[in-house]
Order: C-alpha cells, then sequence, then structure tokens
C-alpha cells in the first residue's frame, strides 16, 4: 500500500518510487499525504518524477506530471463543489493568484471545504480554529461573532462537525485524566484544602484511578454555560473564569476545548424564544444547580481549520497557522531538471488576498 511504502521511503525513496511507475500509486501517496505528511509525500512523488522523466507541478498538497492542468483549471471532481460563498470565494482567488506560495494555501484550503460536509444547514454555528472566532450564520450570512480560545499547538483543537442539542448551565467538570496528571492531581494530593477549596471533589476507582469533578460556580473551568455537543472528543464550547485572555491577538491557550466570549449572551441567543430570557438565566446562576434546557431545533456546529477566509465583500485574508499545518503543503517544490512549473496566466491581483495580522 502507498502507506507501507511511505514508511519504507527513509531509506530507499528512489528504489521506491521506481516500483510506483505505471501503478496508480502516485495518487494514493497524494491522497495520504494529509495524513502522514505533505513533506515525505512530496520527496516521493519528486522522486517518481525524477526516475520516470516527468516534472512535478504543485497542486494542493501533492504534484501532477507537467502536461495535467491546475488546480482550477482541471475539471471539477466528481459530483457537485461545495456552494458554499467561502469556497467560491477562495476559488475566485485562486484563479487570479500568482505567488506560488499563496497558490498553495489557498488550495489546500479548498480542499479542506471539499472535505466537510456539503451542506452546512440553513443556520448553524462555525468556528474556525486560526482565527479563534465563532460566527453564527443564517441562510449564508453572518449574524454574530465571537472571540475564542481554542487549543494549545500541544493540546489542539480538534476539526469536527456535531450538533448543538442544549443548553447547561452552572456545570460541573469531570477533569479529564491527562489534566489530573499534569496538575490537578498534584493540587488534590498536596494541598486537598485548596482543592476543595477551589470547588473540586474526588473519589478512586475500584482499580485505584483518580477521579475529580468541579462543582458549579465561578470558579470553575467550564464558568457559568456549556453546550451540549456530544461527541467523541469530548470537546464543547464554553464558558471561562479567564475572560482577560479574550484580550489577546493569538487565542490558543487551552486543553482543546472552545471557551467562549460573553458566553451567557450566546447562550440567551440560542434559547430566545424559549422562554429562557437573561433575568431567567441570571436567576438559575445564582441558585448554582446545574440545569440543562433542550435546544429546539438543534443546531449544527462546525470546528474548522481554516487559513483563508473571505470577508462578506469576497475579500480572502490569509490567516496565521497556529498549529503549522501548511507548512508541509506551502514548501518550495523541489526542481527537478530545470524545469519551472507552469504559472497561472491570468494577472494577479494584490487587493483580493491579503494577509492578516
Amino acid at each position: 500500500s502507498a502507506e507501507h511504502l511511505l514508511a519504507f521511503a527513509g531509506q530507499r525513496e528512489e528504489p521506491v518510487a521506481s516500483l510506483l511507475i505505471g501503478s496508480d500509486c502516485a495518487m494514493r501517496l497524494a491522497e495520504v499525504a494529509i495524513v502522514v505528511g505533505a513533506g515525505r509525500a512530496a520527496i516521493l512523488i519528486a522522486t517518481l518524477a525524477a526516475v520516470s522523466g516527468t516534472t512535478p507541478q504543485t497542486v494542493g498538497t501533492h504534484h501532477v506530471p507537467e502536461g495535467q492542468s491546475r488546480a482550477s483549471d482541471r475539471p471539477k471532481p466528481a459530483g457537485p463543489e461545495p456552494s458554499h460563498f467561502q469556497y467560491r470565494a477562495l476559488r475566485a482567488a485562486l484563479d487570479t493568484e500568482t505567488d506560488p506560495v499563496r497558490r498553495r494555501r489557498l488550495e489546500v484550503n479548498l480542499e479542506r471545504w471539499r472535505a466537510m460536509p456539503a451542506d452546512l444547514g440553513p443556520r448553524y454555528l462555525i468556528v474556525n480554529i486560526p482565527e479563534a472566532v465563532l460566527r453564527i450564520v443564517i441562510d449564508d450570512r453572518v449574524d454574530r461573532v465571537h472571540k475564542v480560545i481554542v487549543g494549545k499547538p500541544a493540546t489542539p483543537t480538534p476539526t469536527f462537525t456535531a450538533t448543538v442539542t442544549g443548553v447547561v448551565f452552572n456545570p460541573t467538570w469531570s477533569v479529564p485524566d491527562s489534566i489530573i496528571a499534569e496538575s490537578v492531581g498534584a493540587l488534590v494530593r498536596s494541598r486537598p484544602a485548596t482543592a476543595r477549596a477551589k470547588g473540586y471533589t474526588w473519589s478512586r476507582t475500584a482499580s485505584g484511578r483518580l477521579r475529580v469533578v468541579q462543582r458549579p460556580g465561578p470558579g470553575n473551568a467550564l464558568g457559568e454555560v456549556k453546550l451540549d455537543m456530544p461527541n467523541t472528543h469530548r470537546v464543547y464550547l464554553h464558558d471561562t473564569p479567564s475572560k482577560e485572555l479574550f484580550a489577546a491577538d493569538r487565542r490558543t491557550f487551552s486543553h482543546g476545548c472552545v471557551r467562549v466570549d460573553n458566553a451567557l449572551a450566546l447562550a440567551a441567543y440560542l434559547l430566545d424564544g424559549s422562554g429562557w430570557d437573561r433575568p431567567r438565566i441570571d436567576a438559575a446562576l445564582r441558585t448554582r444547580l446545574t440545569e440543562r434546557i433542550e435546544l429546539v431545533p438543534a443546531l449544527p456546529v462546525h470546528i474548522v481549520y481554516l487559513t483563508a477566509f473571505a470577508d462578506p465583500d469576497g475579500t480572502v485574508r490569509l490567516i496565521d497557522d497556529p498549529y503549522n499545518l501548511d507548512a508541509g503543503i506551502a514548501a518550495p517544490v523541489p526542481q527537478l531538471r530545470g524545469n519551472s512549473p507552469t504559472r497561472n496566466s491570468h494577472p494577479s491581483s494584490p487587493a483580493l488576498v491579503k494577509d492578516a495580522a
């Protein structure tokens, strides 16, 4: 398989590439590049090109032999392309962009859109990790924006789609094992009185594993509200007591969950029309009792990683890449036989794509 060949490639790039000539494995290498690392896949495919006498041309996360078309010129993928405004704006930017690094960044973000659900829903939440921004979108129009805090590079927020089914006021926090091992466990063992003052309670399982829960309250790590959105990652959107961190430009501070600025206002917005207005919410918070309100209708939430994003006027911003996921894709392509990749013939439009600070 291509995966096994990639694993073998560290020592034997050229012999491996020789085995691929005349097969469809080069395309498989391109497919697995996103998983195993675009840099290694680029080396293998470039070596394949050298052995077979072709010159690679950059297209998104992989290379194609010269003579085949670029991403913006080749036939559309099987099935309909995404109809989302963001996807259309990125394609329009790609059609006029000539800078090779910017083209590669646009291409990989188009691929990310193609990997997302075709229909995001008429009304949904979308969190863009690189921007650390949450948007509520209704009929392709941004209705509300909140700053968020996302995972640190060492504990990144994953990309996934879930459904918000409820709003939980005064949530308890079941401390993950990783955070118990990192900090909370030591606090419980060495300073139990301090741990209790912070709202922690703990017990041990039959196997001896420490289990820690933090009671509701203003100092709770989840703050005063979280959105109930069942998912296998155990990642949620929630309030935080550390509100001063929202003033930072680069907001990568969490262990993976998404902390929302002005989270109570977001909860009131989502519950509008349900009878849960702000006075009733404030009264519920004062009880310090956990209360879950069903969200009807439920709301899709998409956690995405997009380093190119279009403003409402169609201007595309290239965004900082906090997890360094674009690095392998945006690396210069090896030049093998003195030939350079074909350039897009359209004039550049510097105003169409701009770097974000």
